[in-house]
């Protein structure tokens, strides 16, 4: 727990990831994020969501 590479993803919430942030199930959603679609950016979409908050349909 006290490693940086762990405590980095410590403060990152749902507002600030891509796509999450404009869904409107956020705050009741599942967390997938262990999974995200770009693996160098911490704030890509997660890549086991297949929701799209943009046209309100599950894809």
């Amino acid at each position: 727990m006290e490693h940086q590479d762990f405590k980095k993803l410590w403060h990152i919430n749902k507002d600030q990831i891509a796509i999450c942030k404009d869904c409107e199930f956020r705050y009741i959603c599942t967390d997938c994020r262990a999974f995200i679609a770009e693996p160098e950016n911490l704030y890509s979409k997660p890549s086991k969501c297949n929701y799209n908050p943009y046209i309100a349909t599950w894809e």
